[in-house]
């Protein structure tokens, strides 16, 4: 296929947006240049070798094209190109969308994705392996399936080595995460690089060996110094593409309040400015109370903590609001929003946790809904937390406030914040890409129009002056996105409820009053909600979340047995078999209760619609037919002599009368 069918296709089909667009075809672009030729004749091995003079063509091509004036150098001893992409654009979609145009136009045929952690990496697994995953990233592409592709992993990399040379005509897609690549493990002949009998080599040889490897970075920001680095080095791919939202180097030297090295090897940037702009992510919004001047307060008081709060707690209820009449009125899965709250320090993070999960704290509204998440290590225990953070988006995670210390970093961006309130930080600390690229990403991948359900609030703790000072310096946030919210409209509370039928509402009442129903349910909702607890949820939490699932299972259940009960069934004393309810068929979460139990329900239900009759007035059906009487056509003959004649335009002659 050439280059210019690729891109139409591939565009076509995998719906790039522009940036995704821009950025592909940049590329293509490149490699058909003198530069990239020189690239491309890296997949003969002996043209491997030192690529000064490749990076120096590089950067005068770099210097024709405006969009790619940032690109300096390759930074590694392959070609390694860094595409900046802002949070929530797809840089996961860019991904397959190389891989897909290097296979059509140049038959590539392997690749390496690198993923920065397990979280990531398991993210990366599923979007390149899974058809049916919503997110999968070759939808569209006929050429790349689960027949023509391979997906290696850290797991099935050793089943790989002893099949190799069966599956020649594939396209192979490896994905680590960046620890497969230890120094300490190459060095000890560990993992990947341990010696395979069956191969002959180790897989970590296999990959250098391979002439068309093409190394895909995902966040690469976060190893792009480390030591592992070193060891792609060693590999030695064709060439490398780079993708993250933060280019910058960070070092053991960096110091704080200091300005990051930017990477050299930008080749495309699309900013979050941009992003904003566009419609790609939410709008940032600051929220402040008007007419308050914060620093006449004590700062390290509980108390201004706990004011600030419920003006955050305002924006995060009419963001629920929104949210679940959006959902409402459009059919749409109904998002539940968090707020972030980033706290001063752990002993801090504690106190608010005990401020907001309070009866004093409105009503006593998010006891059971607060959690507490700390970041001490790297590696597995980051891991760890990050999976927590990413759970808030898990529909059984009932979670609506997470306090943090210092969790403003990349890698946990869910699509459910909506309000983030950084206790104890002045305005000019919090206009930053790094608190609001938190709760950037858009829940239904798409600006809807709805002004609450498109925009992030922010809440600021100075006065009004300075918030609208930070603004103008901010690049991300407009002055005329600031609003003032007066003491009195924080204390407000309003909520939606969806009112249940009488008839729902009695079944339900039924079913929570029989014991051995309920105990099969409540078991049914801990095995549930297993994926969003932890060993360190709190106690409350995991109360709360069991119990939120046992009434959504119960409230479920009673909508179905009122929706298979006829009221002809009654009215008409006769049986209408429904056939199997469609709660009970396998792979439904009602399917596992046992035959005592669906007996129970059927009894609830039998009892529940006798009641119909008493509970509702019958209403007649009436038709009304309307009636003109018998109609009847009689022939007849119409009699013409007494009509009249009357002229005609055809008949009519004109003649002039006086002459010229």
């Amino acid at each position: 296929m050439n280059k210019t069918q690729a891109l139409q296709y591939i565009i076509n089909a995998m719906s790039l947006r522009t940036p995704q667009e821009k950025s592909l075809v940049f590329f293509a672009d490149y490699l058909e240049s003198n530069a990239g030729n020189k690239v491309l004749g890296r997949l003969k091995r002996e043209n491997r070798g030192n690529v000064n003079n490749i990076e120096i063509m590089t950067k005068e091509y770099a210097q024709t094209v405006p969009e790619l004036h940032q690109f300096q150098a390759f930074e590694r001893t392959f070609p390694a190109y860094t595409f900046a992409l802002a949070t929530g654009v797809g840089k996961t979609r860019l991904m397959g969308a190389f891989v897909a145009y290097l296979y059509l136009v140049y038959e590539i045929q392997h690749f390496m994705l690198v993923a920065p952690g397990n979280t990531i990496y398991r993210k990366l697994v599923d979007d390149f392996s899974k058809a049916s995953n919503p997110k999968y990233v070759f939808r569209g592409i006929k050429e790349i399936n689960i027949n023509t592709t391979r997906i290696i992993t850290k797991d099935n990399y050793q089943q790989n080595q002893a099949t190799s040379g069966l599956f020649g005509n594939q396209i192979q897609i490896n994905i680590f995460n960046v620890q497969q690549f230890a120094q300490k493990d190459i060095e000890q002949e560990k993992g990947i690089t341990k010696f395979s009998e069956t191969l002959g080599e180790s897989y970590f040889e296999y990959l250098k060996s391979l002439n068309d490897l093409v190394v895909l970075l995902d966040e690469s920001h976060h190893y792009h110094a480390d030591a592992a680095m070193g060891s792609l080095d060693r590999i030695d791919p064709l060439f490398g593409l780079e993708f993250t939202a933060t280019p910058y180097i960070a070092t053991m030297t960096t110091r704080i309040n200091t300005e990051p090295t930017l990477k050299k090897n930008i080749l495309y940037t699309y900013n979050l400015g941009d992003a904003i702009r566009d419609g790609y992510v939410k709008d940032p919004w600051i929220g402040t109370e008007a007419d308050v001047d914060f620093s006449q307060w004590d700062s390290e008081s509980i108390e201004t903590d706990a004011r600030k709060l419920q003006l955050a707690a305002f924006f995060h209820e009419r963001a629920k609001v929104a949210l679940k009449e959006y959902a409402l009125q459009n059919n749409k899965p109904e998002v539940k929003p968090v707020m972030l709250v980033v706290a001063k320090d752990t002993a801090h993070a504690s106190l608010l946790r005990a401020l907001i999960d309070n009866d004093d704290f409105r009503g006593g509204t998010y006891k059971g809904k607060v959690i507490e998440v700390h970041t001490k290590t790297k590696g597995e225990e980051a891991d760890e937390t990050i999976e927590k953070l990413i759970s808030l988006e898990h529909p059984d995670n009932i979670v609506e406030i997470v306090i943090h210390v210092n969790m403003l970093k990349e890698g946990w961006d869910v699509t459910n914040i909506y309000t983030i309130a950084p206790i104890r930080s002045s305005a000019s600390e919090i206009l930053t890409e790094q608190t609001i690229g938190r709760g950037l990403r858009l829940p239904y991948g798409e600006r809807t129009g709805n002004k609450n359900v498109d925009r992030v609030m922010i809440v600021a703790h100075d006065n009004y002056a300075k918030v609208i000072e930070g603004a103008r310096k901010s690049k991300l946030i407009q002055p005329s996105n600031i609003e003032r919210v007066s003491a009195q409209d924080t204390k407000l509370v309003k909520e939606v409820v969806e009112v249940q039928s009488a008839f729902v509402a009695s079944i339900q009442e039924k079913i929570k009053a029989n014991s051995s129903i309920m105990q099969e349910i409540e078991a049914q909702a801990a095995k549930a909600v297993s994926p969003v607890i932890s060993e360190d949820t709190p106690e409350d939490v995991k109360a709360a979340t069991i119990q939120s699932k046992t009434d959504e299972i119960v409230e479920n259940l009673a909508k179905q047995e009122a929706s298979r009960l006829s009221f002809a069934e009654y009215h008409q004393h006769k049986k209408i078999d429904q056939g199997l309810p469609e709660s009970w068929q396998e792979g439904t979460l009602f399917s596992n209760l046992s035959d005592p139990t669906k007996k129970e329900l059927e009894n609830i239900g039998r009892v529940s619609g006798q009641t119909i009759e008493v509970q509702n007035i019958p209403i007649p059906r009436l038709m009304l037919t309307p009636h003109y009487g018998e109609l009847i056509i009689e022939d007849f003959n119409l009699d013409t002599k007494r009509l009249s004649r009357y002229a005609t335009e055809t008949s009519i002659l004109e003649e002039r009368l006086q002459g010229s």
